[in-house]
């Protein structure tokens, strides 16, 4: 599963709407799936090894994922509730 989440996150990989697609599709396959992502990026941003476009883009991924019913907004607003205190405020803001 984390290769799948890598590769979803990746920009250079999908298109943005690809990419949603992937992961809206993986979260039916796999439930849980969001949160995934959620704790790459997590691990990808404490330990300094990810992009930051790859940090920007699993955040959009996991707020396309919102639309069509597969994410809620209490649920999506638990997962990125931890990038809020990113000491990069580029990704605060993100």
């Amino acid at each position: 599963m984390a290769a799948a989440v890598a590769q979803i996150c990746d920009p250079d990989l999908y298109r943005l709407n690809e990419a949603v697609q992937r992961a809206k599709s993986s979260a039916r396959d796999a439930p849980g799936f969001e949160l995934e992502i959620a704790r790459f990026l997590q691990a990808q941003c404490l330990s300094n090894r990810v992009p930051l476009p790859t940090v920007f883009r699993g955040l959009d991924v996991l707020g396309g994922m919102r639309d069509g019913g597969v994410l809620d907004e209490t649920t999506l607003t638990t997962l990125i509730k931890p990038f809020l205190g990113s000491s990069d405020p580029r990704i605060t803001s993100k």
